[in-house]
């Protein structure tokens, strides 16, 4: 199908007609392809044209990723026909013009102002700036263009600086004088948290207290629901040491059903009961003796447990002291990393032993039980220092 045609076709038909109706402006050429806002690149098209008329463009340059943005944008959240985005169009047209008839923008408020211009006092442009705004105005007309007379400025009259009243009149008293924090009210909410002083700003007296009410009966939620999770784990304590997996569900399950709070909010519940009540027998994970390997954890392959003294370790030595450590299960992968380290460190001292052996830093002692399977040490090179004297 060419797409190019009906494009063209409907961009003709609306050049020689005259819309009464709600209609919306389009380029001829998007301006994303450098099309011009002269008036011979815009046409006035409907609701359902103008939306038409940007999926053709897709259909044309399906490459140019903004005319694809557009159409995204003119669609919705949703897919849309053409139909059904005239009527929203035409609509949200008849609904502003209702809202804004008659009305005027709203006062500015004066703190408000006075905020605005210290934060942009000392402010300047950079160069970089004023090159850009320079460029950006190159061929624009002036605002007083073909105006003829002296123009009068907007400000002439009034001396900068000087207010008619307040605390830059000479002589005036300033905003702070004989205010303490005890007594100034912008100080007394100091230290308040930001939310808390915006919602004071904002919402009346009825509605500041409800919210506090609200917050209030939460919290007496909240301290209810820890004091009846105590009671809970208390009374199924006796199931905790023959059972501990069928002791945390029961806790969890009854405090869910009696306070409605979620799975996750009463696991936290039944930990915070764990770790301020006595230690039980048997409740938790079972304790690894020391010098045992521990099994692999889920997911992981499970390794049948082996004393510390079954294990086989490769160590370097520095002056008989302990420097790296590495412990294997099998003596096979012991020896290759043996043999591996000797290829990489030569000049270093290694052991291989039987156990775990000491910690790095301390001095190589073996323990009962361990057993030095073999040791590589470098060879020291002696030079002859009187032969090579001239």
């Amino acid at each position: 199908m060419d797409y190019k045609k009906i494009y063209d076709a409907l961009v003709g038909k609306a050049q020689n007609r005259n819309l009464e109706e709600y209609r919306e402006k389009h380029h001829i050429v998007p301006r994303c392809m450098n099309g011009t806002d002269d008036e011979t690149n815009l046409v006035f098209l409907t609701p359902e044209e103008h939306f038409v008329a940007h999926q053709l463009l897709v259909k044309i340059y399906p490459d140019n990723d903004k005319l694809i943005f557009a159409l995204v944008i003119m669609s919705g959240k949703n897919s849309t026909t053409n139909k059904l985005f005239g009527w929203h169009r035409r609509k949200l047209s008849e609904t502003q013009r209702k809202l804004h008839t008659g009305t005027k923008m709203p006062p500015r408020d004066p703190e408000h102002t006075r905020k605005i211009a210290e934060a942009n006092t000392g402010k300047r442009h950079t160069q970089e700036t004023k090159d850009q705004i320079s460029q950006a105005k190159l061929g624009t007309e002036p605002w007083n263009k073909g105006k003829s007379g002296s123009q009068i400025a907007w400000n002439k009259g009034i001396k900068t600086g000087v207010k008619t009243e307040g605390c830059f009149k000479k002589g005036g008293t300033p905003w702070n004088k004989g205010l303490t924090k005890e007594t100034d009210p912008r100080v007394a909410d100091y230290g308040k948290s930001r939310i808390e002083t915006n919602i004071k700003k904002r919402l009346t007296a009825d509605t500041d207290s409800t919210i506090i009410k609200t917050y209030t009966a939460l919290q007496e939620i909240e301290m209810n629901t820890k004091v009846r999770a105590q009671e809970i784990y208390n009374q199924h304590l006796a199931l905790a040491s023959t059972d501990g997996r069928g002791f945390r569900k029961a806790v969890m399950d009854q405090l869910m059903s009696e306070m409605g709070v979620s799975l996750a909010s009463a696991a936290t519940h039944y930990n915070n009961c764990k770790k301020g009540s006595s230690p039980v027998e048997g409740l938790g994970r079972a304790p690894v003796p020391k010098g045992v390997r521990k099994p692999g954890g889920k997911g992981k392959a499970q390794v049948q447990l082996q004393d510390d003294n079954e294990c086989v370790s490769v160590i370097e030595l520095i002056e008989n002291n302990v420097a790296r450590c590495q412990s294997f299960l099998t003596q096979g992968d012991a020896s290759e990393t043996f043999d591996a380290k000797i290829m990489t460190w030569p000049k270093s001292e290694w052991v291989m032993i039987w156990g775990l052996g000491p910690n790095s830093g301390d001095i190589f002692k073996l323990e009962a039980g361990e057993k030095e399977i073999k040791r590589y040490t470098p060879k020291k090179i002696t030079e002859d220092i009187t032969s090579c004297c001239v």
